[in-house]
């Protein structure tokens, strides 16, 4: 007869049901945790931009910009606005700083959602200023405020581009990280 090597091995009865009733109710408390974590990434707003092919190609400013809803749920009043944090021409003019130079400072999109993205310009007024000298580069941030159906408030994220030179001399928008002003 072997002798009993089982951990509740000379344990009293008692013991062994608390030491059982221990390891249900962590496993019952890991469980339902993971059940809350997947739930709430489940409800984790998700939203991105993406630039579009430029209704003008001489114009970099004239490119439209798509805002998605990349979650499950809507959201409510979204709104965005453009900032161009800097702007060169060849004539070497040069504009620095987080102004919105756009003919309006906030655009209004409403609600967005799940799958049905909304196209917004970003109406700066450098076309009106700058139209007569190309732009060499330039670097701009689009702010987009929104309220997931199931918050009383608001979130808000910021979306960097920078300006990049195609082979064939156009500007094209490149996504960037975003950094602090």
């Amino acid at each position: 007869m072997c002798p009993d090597i089982s951990p509740t091995a000379g344990i009293p009865g008692k013991a062994r049901s608390t030491l059982g009733t221990f390891v249900r109710r962590t496993w019952e408390i890991f469980v339902a945790v993971g059940v809350v974590l997947g739930y709430l990434s489940y409800l984790q707003p998700r939203l991105s931009v993406t630039p579009r092919e430029a209704l003008d190609p001489t114009k970099p400013f004239s490119v439209p910009f798509t805002v998605a809803n990349d979650s499950y749920l809507p959201f409510d009043d979204v709104e965005f606005g453009c900032s161009v944090r800097e702007l060169k021409t060849t004539a070497n003019q040069t504009i620095e700083g987080g102004g919105t130079l756009m003919d309006d400072a906030v655009s209004r999109v409403g609600r967005i959602y799940p799958g049905a993205p909304a196209t917004v310009m970003c109406n700066f007024i450098t076309d009106k200023m700058f139209h007569l000298v190309p732009i060499l580069k330039a670097d701009i941030a689009i702010a987009v405020t929104y309220r997931p159906v199931f918050l009383p408030w608001a979130r808000g994220r910021r979306f960097r581009f920078v300006t990049a030179e195609t082979a064939d001399h156009r500007l094209v928008w490149l996504p960037q990280p975003d950094k602090p002003d």
